[in-house]
């Protein structure tokens, strides 16, 4: 298998290829960064669920994940139940319409927390459904 240098990937008209910016050359770790934050907020909302809904046993479904946004964002109810419409229209609304899942809940706190603390960075690279998926149950 034969290496390129950059020279030679120019010469070539292909320096494009492997992007040319410093930012490009250090953006490959940055998924796996998504990846692992994703994990971690599934993990800790996942137990999360488990103390509330042990703490709160007639709560059930958008209840209980009302709480539970409350518990982990320390927002006021409204708030709460704004981020819940949010995660409804963006994760059960298309392309058929389900009820909310704590997955989807679960999914746009992770993207929001993500963003909010890494502000550098306009957009996710990771497929963090995916990253949720395996650390939270389809039945909850």
């Amino acid at each position: 298998m034969r290496v390129f240098r950059f020279r030679e990937l120019q010469s070539l008209g292909m320096e494009d290829l492997y992007g040319n910016d410093w930012r490009d050359v250090f953006s490959w770790p940055l998924p796996c960064r998504e990846r692992r934050f994703a994990r971690r907020i599934g993990r800790e909302l996942l137990k999360l669920y488990w103390i509330v809904s042990a703490s709160h046993p007639n709560l059930s479904g958008r209840g209980l994940y009302r709480t539970i946004v409350i518990s982990r964002t320390r927002v006021d109810p409204e708030s709460a139940e704004a981020l819940l419409d949010q995660a409804e229209e963006s994760f059960a609304a298309w392309p058929t319409r389900r009820t909310l899942k704590f997955r989807d809940v679960v999914h746009l706190i992770a993207v929001s927390e993500f963003l909010a603390s890494h502000a550098s960075v306009s957009w996710i690279q990771s497929n963090i459904g995916r990253e949720v998926a395996s650390q939270i149950p389809a039945n909850l």
